[in-house]
């Protein structure tokens, strides 16, 4: 009987095994993964992400606002300058 119950875990895939016991230091780690969940505010992260990209598009208009404003003087400066035609 003994050697059919070896026979009869090896059937049921594994499933009734007991899991590996962890080390110290995948406790530790473990640990400090949960109080990371804990403390992690998916608003605030979510509100800066936000924030952030509308920022930097809000930059790109202004930049694209001011190159062609001093593009726009640029060519009126030309048209000053330009060589009579006679």
């Amino acid at each position: 009987m003994a050697k059919q119950a070896p026979a009869s875990t090896a059937s049921n895939g594994g499933a009734s095994e007991k899991p590996a016991e962890m080390t110290p230091e995948q406790r530790e780690q473990q640990r400090k993964a949960c109080e990371q969940l804990q403390n992690f505010d998916l608003g605030k992260t979510m509100a800066n992400a936000t924030k952030s990209v509308v920022s930097e598009a809000l930059n790109e208009v202004k930049q694209e606002k001011e190159a062609e404003a001093k593009n726009k003087a640029k060519d009126k400066i030309k048209g000053l300058f330009k060589k009579p035609h006679i």
